[in-house]
């Protein structure tokens, strides 16, 4: 199998979580390979990890989130995604969040999840131009159950494959 995702960036904001990064890329490596093992993104991507104080989205109006997901077009097969996560958060909510993201970037790099100016598809069904008006939309759009599922799996297999010698 050919790696789609090149290395990653892995970086805590003003250093403050430096001696769990490399936890943290243990994880993110490991997830990267359960989330495409065999399967073949749609392109090729970058990945950006940042450890944050806070989290700035203007595009959205929740202001209890966690974490949160970007990404870019960078040329016609090559996208950036940019992951934020609050390092505030205790290690095992990071790693929570972090796995939910990664569930986000799985989806879009597998075009499950298409999100444009005019609106958010989620596996080809048009689901409106702004689909989070309020917390309750959040806890029940589909991607969001996804990443969720996939965020419990991916948890729970690194965990026990971490620790399987304990």
């Amino acid at each position: 199998m050919v790696k789609k995702y090149n290395d990653f960036i892995l970086k805590s904001q003003r250093n403050r979580r430096i001696n769990d990064i490399p936890f943290i890329a243990e994880f993110v490596e490991f997830s990267l390979n359960y989330m495409f093992g065999k399967k073949s993104p749609l392109y090729d991507f970058d990945l950006e990890i940042y450890l944050v104080d806070s989290i700035n989205n203007n595009d959205n109006d929740l202001v209890d989130f966690n974490g949160l997901c970007q990404d870019w077009d960078i040329s016609n097969n090559r996208k950036l995604f940019n992951i934020k996560v609050l390092q505030t958060l205790s290690m095992g909510d990071i790693i929570d969040t972090l796995a939910h993201e990664l569930g986000h970037l799985y989806q879009t790099a597998m075009g499950h999840l298409i999100v444009e100016e005019d609106g958010w598809i989620w596996k080809k069904q048009f689901m409106g131009i702004d689909p989070y008006k309020t917390e309750e939309d959040y806890f029940n759009l589909p991607w969001e159950a996804d990443a969720d599922n996939l965020q419990r799996k991916m948890c729970k297999k690194f965990f026990a494959e971490r620790y399987k010698n304990w």
